[in-house]
C-alpha cells in the first residue's frame, strides 16, 4: 500500500472546508513541492449533494497560482455527504489528473471518514495517510 503525508493542519483545513460545505459536496486541490502544503478550495460548480465540478474561472486562477509558488498539484479532495470515502464510479471517470484523491466522508459530521487512493487504470487502490 502506498502512502501520503498530509500535515495536520493541511488535513484539518481540508476537513473543515468539507464540514462547512455539508450537505453539498466540497472539492479542492492541495498543492506542494514533495508533500501536500497548501490548501485551495476550489468552489463547486454543481452545488450538489452527490457531485462536484470544479468551478473553471477559479481552477485556472488556482492553477496559476501553484505555478507562481512553484508548487505543483498533489492531491484533489472532494467530500461524499451520503456515503463512504470510497471513489464512485463518477469519480474514476473523472480522473483526468496523475495525483492522489482524497475523500472525505460527512455522511456523519461528527466523525468524517477520510481515504486517499490512486486511480490508475480506472482502478482505485487505497493509500495510507499519515500524519
Amino acid at each position: 500500500m502506498a502512502s501520503l503525508h498530509i500535515p495536520f493542519r493541511v488535513l484539518d483545513e481540508v476537513i473543515r472546508h468539507c464540514l462547512y460545505e455539508h450537505p453539498r459536496e466540497a472539492c479542492g486541490v492541495i498543492s506542494g513541492v514533495d508533500d501536500p502544503l497548501t490548501v485551495h478550495p476550489i468552489h463547486n460548480r454543481d452545488r450538489s449533494e452527490t457531485s462536484y465540478r470544479f468551478d473553471e474561472e477559479q481552477q485556472l486562477r488556482v492553477w496559476k497560482e501553484i505555478d507562481h509558488r512553484g508548487e505543483r498539484p498533489l492531491v484533489i479532495y472532494h467530500s461524499h455527504t451520503h456515503s463512504d470515502a470510497f471513489p464512485s464510479t463518477t469519480d474514476i471517470a473523472g480522473a483526468t489528473y496523475e495525483v492522489t484523491y482524497l475523500i472525505v466522508s460527512t455522511k456523519n459530521p461528527l466523525n468524517p471518514q477520510i481515504k486517499a487512493w490512486s486511480l490508475t487504470n480506472m482502478k482505485p487502490v487505497e493509500q495510507e495517510i499519515w500524519i
